[in-house]
């Protein structure tokens, strides 16, 4: 069988209005993320280790029935995450394009569905991998959070500001959380709120895992 990606409306009363669903992707899809743009939704996925979007509008109307090719760069792309700034959407993933180590790479697509980025943002491809990102918007720059494993092949979490217009502010990244021991970090999520970001994770420093995290400031600064 087929996994497709599949999207419904639900009211701000919790009432699902599409109780059926609305099928986004015309192709197996998987790791599905959707942010709203001032008119519409952007639903972006992976499909056959590419990565794809569609527009949806508030009524439930799919305007990229196709899907929009946001990367087909040779090799493998996976786990794409997406923000908008106002006036257009900055989407990110994890690339295998430059080797065996993966990097996370990025595009942006107009109101309009078009790429502005056809040959994709190189936002972090420092050696080792980095992995499963994901994005947020201020009002100024973009923030993007991954994993990454520079430090001695253990995982860590990272992050770096992108302007509007796909300049990345800090190339080497920054390091959020590093404790340099053996414990682990995982699947890091980021939102903006007023005058600092949340960056959250998996953290593995004990016996079970659990959930920690950090602000930050506008300028890259980590409070915590």
């Amino acid at each position: 069988y087929e996994d497709f990606i599949y999207a419904m409306r639900i009211s701000q009363n919790g009432i699902v209005i599409d109780t059926n669903g609305i099928r986004i992707s015309p192709i197996e899809g998987h790791n599905p993320a959707v942010v709203f743009g001032r008119e519409n939704y952007l639903v972006v996925w992976e499909s056959n280790n590419d990565i794809y979007g569609a527009r949806v509008t508030r009524e439930g109307i799919v305007l990229d029935p196709n899907g929009i090719i946001i990367c087909d760069e040779e090799d493998e792309q996976f786990y794409p995450s997406c923000s908008f700034d106002g006036s257009n959407y900055l989407i990110v993933w994890e690339d295998y394009r430059l080797g065996w180590d993966s990097d996370i790479f990025g595009a942006r697509v107009s109101q309009d569905g078009i790429v502005l980025d056809p040959l994709g943002l190189p936002i972090s491809i420092i050696t080792s991998d980095q992995w499963i990102p994901k994005v947020s918007f201020d009002g100024t720059n973009y923030f993007v959070v991954w994993e990454d494993y520079r430090n001695r092949g253990i995982s860590d979490i990272y992050g770096t500001r992108v302007t509007v217009n796909g300049n990345v502010l800090d190339p080497f990244g920054i390091p959020i959380f590093s404790d340099q021991s053996e414990y682990e970090e995982y699947y890091p999520s980021v939102t903006f709120g007023e005058s600092t970001y949340i960056v959250v994770w998996e953290d593995w420093r004990g016996w079970d895992a659990d959930i920690y995290g950090a602000r930050v400031l506008l300028n890259g600064q980590v409070i915590d």
